[in-house]
């Protein structure tokens, strides 16, 4: 082989290397409510009672309601520090 031809010559290798790694992620819920509406079912039940001391009337008024509670979820996420263990056991291919 002369000289020039070994200068130029190309060169390259590949190596693998096996690892097992861990990677902590933290997951954080959140949640917001929106606007609260309410709305009236039927009529209301209206009843008179009279005070016993005859001092006052007291009317009681009790009426059903449908309560709609927009509520949004989402969630964040945050990853930890990273661990590595490079395996002992080296299958180079």
């Amino acid at each position: 082989m002369e000289e020039e031809e070994f200068l130029t010559a190309d060169c390259s290798a590949v190596a693998y290397q096996y690892a097992d790694l861990c990677i902590p992620v933290e997951v954080s819920p959140h949640a917001a409510i929106g606007s609260i509406r309410t709305e009236c079912c039927g009529k209301p039940a209206i009843t008179c009672r009279e005070n016993p001391s005859c001092r006052s009337c007291e009317i009681i008024i009790e009426q059903k309601i449908r309560i709609k509670i927009p509520i949004r979820y989402t969630a964040s996420a945050r990853i930890g520090e990273v661990e590595i263990d490079c395996s002992k056991d080296c299958r180079c291919k």
